[in-house]
């Protein structure tokens, strides 16, 4: 037998595998909701402590919330939105969309661009979104 029958012979059985296993992509809104969040759960814990800090030492206004948005079933994505408030009511609020993917979480603002160039993390480099988040939220309230 040769190196390729080998490599075929494992190609096959890993086909096998994908054909008999069950798909792994959310069903609902909701599915996908569950999914961030066991994924990315130390993201939405900062979200609260950071809105908390922000009300605390600004005043007014300001605040930092946190919204699930529209999902896309045929690619199991799930838009979500992170809103920093200012103290001045005349001021706009600063909107960051971001969109959830299984184990990816794509943030669609300069401010996470990594030094790849990709503003995508998943789990193990979520604490740089975060650092990211923070530094993004006080150089637009020093705005």
């Amino acid at each position: 037998m040769s190196i390729d029958d080998d490599i075929l012979a494992e190609f096959e059985e890993g086909l096998d595998a994908i054909k008999g296993s069950p798909k792994a992509k959310a069903k609902t809104r909701e599915d996908l909701i569950e999914q961030a969040q066991e994924n990315f759960g130390s993201f939405f814990e900062l979200v609260p402590k950071l809105d908390a800090s922000v009300k605390e030492k600004m005043g007014g206004n300001a605040g930092v919330t946190f919204d699930f948005g529209d999902y896309d079933e045929a690619n199991s994505k799930l838009g979500a939105f992170l809103i920093v408030s200012p103290a001045e009511a005349e001021r706009e609020n600063l909107t960051i969309p971001m969109q959830f993917q299984g184990k990816r979480v794509r943030f669609d603002d300069p401010a996470f661009k990594q030094s790849s160039g990709s503003s995508t993390f998943d789990p193990a480099t979520i604490d740089q979104a975060k650092r990211m988040f923070a530094s993004a939220i006080l150089g637009w309230l020093k705005k």
